[in-house]
C-alpha cells in the first residue's frame, strides 16, 4: 500500500524494520526494539525527503536531523508529511539515539517504558503514511 506513494525501497524498508522492532518487543528485547525504531526513522524520513522531490544522501553522507530540520520548508508536502510525521520521528530517534539503544547501557538503560512510547508512535507514523498513500 505505500508504494502506491511512496518509492518501493524506502516503504520496504520503513516496514522491514518496523517488522522487526515488533518482534523485539514481543521477546521482551527493549534496547534491540529501539534501536530498530531509530532505523524505522530513517527509512521513514528518506520516503518523506523523496516524496518532496529531494534526492536522498546516501551512506554516511544521511543525516536524520537534517531531514527533520529542513522537511518543514517543503511547503508542497501536505502538512502530515512535512510537519507531523517528522515531529513524531524526532521523538522517536531521540529515546533510541539518547536512551540506551545505541549507547553504553551503564549511562542511561533502555527500558520497557521507552519501548512501549516508541512502538506506539512507530505504529502512529506507519498508518498515518498509510492514510496519505491511500488517500483519495
Amino acid at each position: 500500500m505505500l508504494k502506491e506513494k511512496f518509492a518501493a525501497k524506502y516503504a520496504d524498508a520503513a516496514v522491514n524494520h518496523f517488522d522487526r522492532m515488533v518482534q523485539d518487543y514481543k521477546q521482551r528485547e527493549w534496547d534491540d526494539a529501539n534501536a530498530k525504531a531509530g532505523k524505522f526513522v530513517e527509512a521513514v524520513l528518506k520516503a518523506l525527503w523523496n516524496e518532496a522531490g529531494e534526492a536522498v544522501p546516501t551512506g554516511r553522507d544521511f543525516k536524520a536531523g537534517t531531514i527533520m530540520d529542513r522537511i518543514d520548508k517543503k511547503t508542497d508536502l501536505p502538512e502530515s508529511l512535512r510537519l507531523t510525521i517528522p515531529r513524531a520521528c524526532l521523538f522517536v530517534y531521540e529515546i533510541a539515539s539518547n536512551r540506551g539503544a545505541r549507547h553504553d547501557a551503564d549511562e542511561i538503560e533502555a527500558n520497557e517504558m521507552d519501548a512501549n512510547a516508541v512502538l506506539a508512535l512507530c505504529s502512529w507514523i506507519l498508518a498515518e503514511m498509510i492514510r496519505y498513500a491511500q488517500k483519495g
